[in-house]
């Protein structure tokens, strides 16, 4: 909690049930507000409709005031971007919440927040609340970490964040019809065994099962898992997707787009050894990791490897803008579902950027590869040629 940098003023809910998910059977929401620290400029919202399809739609403030309008499929979480320069998540000046079909209220400003409207948002506040001490324990450990000892900050971050992972498992067990117990365990999925994953998903309502937060918490989940019997009950899109998951029996078995248009074939590459640098134009740690990667694709390039970037954009024209800012080298493919496409799926990338390193005979030897900033990562490809 943020509270040297913002005052969250929580609206609480006098109800005595928690989790009743009032607006389920619409779709439809609208969200204005007034951003008391800005009159012009433009801001953006994030978020994924009815469908599930993400959107990110801009307005322009007038006189500070905006308004969006979309559907929601029972909630989900949504970021408004109040500073469009900005290109930190963690930000303060992008604001969290969970949306859901109503008319929703948003104040914001460098020290104020206030959102009214959405069922869901209240219950996250009153949880946070709850957990206060947790949480305000875990900031003074993040703000302070450069005046503690490493290792001693480290063994202290991962105490506090047992016990609010703890904490938060424990509210799911207590609400399953509620979708803020479908975005705890979604925020915890990194620190969970795909078995305890299963699990906790499992204790979920169908109706947050059905929302936007449990088709994004399944598509974490159905990569990871090798239950089939979990994959035949709990279909991540459609049958013919699951039929066509079981018929790949290698990264040889996939084509994809080329700026081109052209269709290319992976399995022209066998022979070599495949680093598949799965990517976005708009993931700033992906960008960041372009020098190095074009340095060593020139360091290599008499070497048995073939440097396959795969972006996960779902605009294929802000992904070749991108290619020429950045004068992009290597092969440069695109999969526009992203991570609902069936190679995202099968090399189970989760979020990106994300490496995978493929053998000669197309066999995984890191299914999640040190990022080429990292120094283990050059370390890792000249090991693998000496052998």
């Amino acid at each position: 909690m943020k509270k040297n940098i913002i005052t969250i003023i929580i609206i609480f809910s006098f109800s005595s049930k928690i989790c009743g998910q009032k607006y389920q059977n619409n779709r439809n929401f609208e969200v204005h507000g007034n951003l008391l620290n800005k009159d012009t400029g433009r801001i953006v919202l994030w978020y994924y409709d009815y469908e599930n399809k993400f959107h990110n739609d801009t307005v322009n403030l007038v006189n500070g005031g905006f308004i969006f309008k979309g559907t929601v499929n029972g909630a989900c979480e949504a970021l408004l971007w109040t500073n469009t320069s900005n290109l930190n998540f963690d930000d303060h000046s992008v604001v969290r919440f969970l949306l859901v079909p109503n008319k929703i209220f948003i104040a914001f400003s460098d020290s104020i927040i206030i959102i009214k409207g959405s069922d869901a948002q209240k219950e996250k506040e009153n949880w946070d609340f709850k957990k206060s001490d947790l949480l305000d324990y875990k900031a003074s450990i993040k703000k302070n970490i450069y005046f503690l000892n490493q290792a001693l900050s480290s063994k202290m971050a991962d105490s506090i964040n047992e016990k609010i992972r703890a904490s938060d498992l424990n509210y799911i067990r207590n609400n399953n019809n509620s979708y803020l117990s479908g975005y705890l365990l979604t925020n915890h999925n990194r620190k969970l065994s795909i078995d305890t994953l299963q699990l906790y998903y499992s204790l979920l309502s169908m109706n947050v099962k059905k929302s936007t937060i449990g088709k994004k918490l399944l598509a974490i989940i159905y990569p990871l898992t090798s239950d089939n019997n979990f994959r035949k009950f709990n279909p991540l899109y459609d049958e013919n997707f699951d039929k066509n998951l079981n018929r790949i029996n290698s990264i040889y078995d996939f084509s994809l787009i080329n700026v081109n248009g052209e269709k290319i074939d992976l399995g022209i590459y066998k022979g070599k050894y495949l680093i598949l640098d799965f990517w976005a134009s708009w993931c700033v740690p992906c960008l960041a990791n372009i020098p190095t990667q074009k340095q060593l694709i020139k360091e290599y390039k008499n070497e048995p490897i073939e440097f396959i970037s795969i972006s996960l954009d779902t605009d294929i024209n802000k992904w070749k803008e991108s290619i020429i800012k950045h004068d992009l080298e290597g092969m440069q493919l695109i999969a526009p579902k992203a991570f609902a496409e069936l190679i995202a799926v099968y090399c189970k990338v989760l979020w990106v950027p994300h490496y995978i390193i493929i053998d000669k005979n197309g066999l995984f030897i890191n299914g999640d590869a040190p990022q080429p900033l990292d120094p283990q990562f050059k370390i890792l490809l000249d090991g693998i040629l000496k052998k």
